[in-house]
């Protein structure tokens, strides 16, 4: 569905740049054109005033807890406590699969009439990227691991 800016009433193109703006207790797109007439008459196309723009930051602030920088914040990002990031994971078993293809495929160039050298090639590709996706989880799992270290508080500062 194509979208009309509430400024010129024309649609906005797939390669126009939208701008969204908040209208109406929602937000719509206009052009980017059309930011600064939309700028200097706001009410008129029924958007909320400066004011009442601050006052809802004004409103958003005043609900942010405060945080004092000694206080330590547990973070649970979706696992349980001390699981990897899924990330590694996933590197680790999209290495052995492009390994396992290539292998496949260099098996099946060496099978073929002088293919020889090009299949002992693709094998040898599939074995550097493996050690290459293999690598890139090791790190990350040691990042990781760094990270949920650093992040434990001393037991000596208590």
């Amino acid at each position: 569905m194509t979208e009309i800016c509430v400024v010129c009433n024309k649609k906005i193109g797939f390669f126009s740049s939208p701008y969204p703006v908040e209208i109406g207790g929602g937000t719509k797109d206009i052009h980017y054109q059309c930011l600064d007439k939309y700028s200097n008459a706001r009410e008129k196309y029924s958007g909320p005033s400066d004011k009442e723009l601050e006052r809802r930051k004004a409103e958003r602030e005043s609900k942010i807890a405060p945080h004092t920088p000694n206080e330590v914040t547990e973070v649970n990002h979706g696992g349980s406590k001390g699981s990897e990031p899924s990330i590694i994971l996933t590197l680790s078993a999209l290495g052995w699969c492009l390994f396992t293809m290539m292998g496949f495929a260099g098996i099946f160039f060496i099978s073929q009439d002088g293919g020889g050298i090009i299949g002992f090639s693709v094998i040898i590709a599939g074995v550097f990227q493996l050690s290459i996706f293999l690598g890139f989880s090791a790190i990350i799992d040691q990042l990781y691991k760094i990270n949920v270290n650093t992040s434990k508080p001393d037991k000596a500062d208590s």
